[in-house]
Parts: C-alpha cells; sequence; structure tokens
C-alpha cells in the first residue's frame, strides 16, 4: 500500500531503507559552512576572520552562506548559526571554536541504507510511517486489514440490559487496527446463534460472541457451537473469564466470551489476543510499566488473575493501588483503572512492594 497510508497497519515484510538519509552531509541550522580547523583559535576578543564566497566548494579562510537542509560544500566540515557570527562586507566573524561536524547533519545519520524500519508482524507506527517515507519507498507490504466479528447474545441483552461489552470490544478491535464487524444481538436461541455464526465467518477471519455463554448445562452458544463443528477448548484458567469457549467452523476461530464485563475483557486480552498474533503473525504494541504494589493482591492457584490497577508517584517510585470492587461484573473497574498485571498460576499471594509489570489501557 501507498507508504504514507501505512500507519496503523501491521507489516507483511520486514521494511528496509533502501538508502541514506539524509543521502550526504547537509546542514542543520540557518548559517555559513566553515572549515573547522579555520575556528580552532576563535575568540569574542579576537574571532576567527573568513571570507565569504559563493559555489559549492570552500578554500581555507573561506565560508559560504547555507540554508538548513542544503549539502555542505567540498571542504566544509561545520556550520556557524547566523546567531554566532556576524558579517561585515564580504567577511565572516566567528567568536567561538566549532568542533568537526558541528550543525551538520550527517551522511546517515537519520538511517542507513540496510537499515530495519520495522520488523515483520510489527504495527507501523505514524513515526516509522515517517521513515518510510523519508527513505524515499513509497509502498510497504502489509497484511490485510484483519476483520473481527463480534455480537452480542440474550433475550434481555439490549432491553432489560444495557449492551456494554459489544461497543466495547468494536472498539478495542478497532484501536488495534483491525476492522471489526457489528453483528448486533441475537437472542438465547441456538438456531440463531448459529445463524450468526455463519452470517459473520463468511466475511470476518475470526467471530467473538459475548454472553449466553456459562459453566452451566443451560447454555445456547455452546449447543450452536457444537452443532457447527469441533469445539477446542471448553473453560480456562484465567479470573475473571474462566467461562470462555472456542471452536472451528470453515477453518476459522469462533470465540465465546462470558457476558459479564471484566470478564469478557479479561478473556479477550489474556486469551483472544495472543491468539489473535498467533494465528496472524503479528504483534500488537503494549505500553508497559515496572510498578511496586501499594497493597497485598490475593491470586489463585492454577489461574492467571487479571488484576487491575490504579498508577500514582509518591517519592520518586511508581505504585499500582489494586482496584478493590471484587466481582466480574465491575466494569468500574477498567474505567477508572490506569492498567492490569496477571498473577502467575502459581502465586497464592503478592506482598505489598512487590514489583509487578503493569499493562496501561488505552
Amino acid at each position: 500500500m501507498p507508504a504514507y497510508e501505512a500507519a496503523g497497519r501491521y507489516a507483511a515484510e520486514d521494511v528496509i531503507s533502501p538508502s541514506n538519509v539524509p543521502d550526504r552531509d547537509r546542514a542543520a541550522f540557518d548559517g555559513y559552512a566553515v572549515r573547522s580547523a579555520d575556528t580552532l583559535n576563535a575568540t569574542r576578543q579576537k574571532p576567527a576572520r573568513l571570507k565569504i564566497v559563493k559555489g559549492g566548494a570552500i578554500s581555507p579562510g573561506e565560508a559560504v552562506e547555507i540554508c538548513t537542509g542544503n549539502p555542505l560544500p567540498r571542504g566544509s566540515d561545520a556550520v556557524v548559526m547566523y546567531e554566532r557570527c556576524s558579517v561585515s562586507g564580504n567577511h565572516l566573524f566567528v567568536y567561538e571554536p566549532l568542533p568537526k561536524w558541528a550543525n551538520v547533519c550527517r551522511k546517515g545519520e537519520v538511517l542507513r541504507e540496510g537499515a530495519l524500519i520495522a520488523s515483520k508482524g510489527s504495527r507501523i507506527s505514524p513515526y516509522a510511517m515517517g521513515l518510510v517515507v523519508l527513505s524515499g519507498l513509497k509502498e510497504v507490504p502489509v497484511f490485510e486489514k484483519l476483520k473481527i466479528g463480534v455480537f452480542s447474545v440474550g433475550s434481555e441483552v439490549g432491553r432489560e440490559i444495557p449492551d456494554s461489552n459489544r461497543p466495547m470490544l468494536v472498539e478495542i478491535c478497532r484501536r488495534y487496527g483491525f476492522s471489526p464487524v457489528d453483528g448486533g444481538i441475537v437472542p438465547d436461541d441456538p438456531r440463531e446463534v448459529s445463524r450468526k455464526f455463519v452470517e459473520l465467518s463468511r466475511e470476518c477471519h475470526l467471530v467473538l460472541s459475548i454472553g449466553g455463554t456459562s459453566a452451566g448445562k443451560d447454555d445456547p452458544v455452546l449447543d450452536s457451537l457444537k452443532s457447527l463443528g469441533e469445539v477446542i477448548v471448553r473453560g480456562v484458567s484465567i479470573r475473571p473469564g474462566r467461562p470462555l469457549t472456542v471452536a472451528s467452523y470453515g477453518g476459522k476461530p469462533l470465540i465465546a466470551l462470558p457476558g459479564f464485563p471484566v470478564s469478557c475483557v479479561s478473556a479477550f486480552y489474556l486469551f483472544v489476543r495472543p491468539l489473535i498474533e498467533s494465528l496472524a503473525g503479528i504483534k500488537i504494541p503494549r505500553r508497559r510499566a515496572v510498578a511496586e504494589l501499594s497493597s497485598p493482591v490475593a491470586g489463585r492457584v492454577g489461574y492467571s488473575c487479571f488484576v487491575r490497577v490504579k498508577l500514582s508517584r509518591s517519592g520518586g517510585k511508581l505504585f499500582a493501588s489494586p482496584i478493590e470492587v471484587s466481582g466480574a461484573s465491575a466494569l468500574q473497574t477498567l474505567a477508572f483503572a490506569d492498567g492490569f498485571f496477571v498473577t502467575s498460576p502459581d502465586v497464592e499471594y503478592l506482598p505489598k512492594g512487590t514489583r509487578v509489570e503493569v499493562e496501561l489501557l488505552a
């Protein structure tokens, strides 16, 4: 795709600079190109006196006026800025010595020919896109935008219960650079659920349902998935988010997420996101910070626990304060959180002061 449209997309191949940027030594500021050796003994009381000439080269004792970004004349190796010198007639006076390559952007300083700009599978940031354009590349190989179908299940959803999960998940997918397809709401009827899975799987790479699934017997989503194909996963060792189900239809993953908001988001971050990365060959960017726990946290042996935290600074340290409200439906613990960390399945207790790696929420 065109390089100037590549921001936010995932690179399908390593993106390599085809050239040096800049392609030659260039002035970093407006001023005069000089030989640094000619300024070696310059002082305010006894400035270096140089003759101003024109052309693409200078000899000892000469200077050429130059604009930012222009190539250095042959023989020059430094630039004196306007505000650091004075002019009288056709002579330039420099009041301080300039080191070699002062105020010069060296050849290849921004990018070397052959340098890696973006690795395969990485998301191209706006800044990486700028480098791509600067390198002279006109096009960038990117993966097809991942289409993810999202729909909610529940006869009461949208009427008795506001459907907050679906728009939330749709927006998370969009922020990751995917193309979410909003499948709306279907009732607690296995046939309707199956129809929606099939409909969305025709145009999407994978499909997520929300709600209608549980660890109990009455599970219209599970019944639907069994009718469509093989159920691969039934329940996962994460809290909250345990009642998650994965099946396959037509070679595409169908994933049933739990209906409680925090369970839904936890299951997405801890299970669906790594699955997407593995299947698509991409690496979704994460922002992380290391912080000390301001209070102890109880884990659950055998489970990865999704702990929401607020971050604060005190005495030069970053602290993570666990949000105490419990329950898989406590959406405010996400809305008011700065991030989350995940306890290891072999951890039962983390004391105050434990250093944890917090992933910042978008």
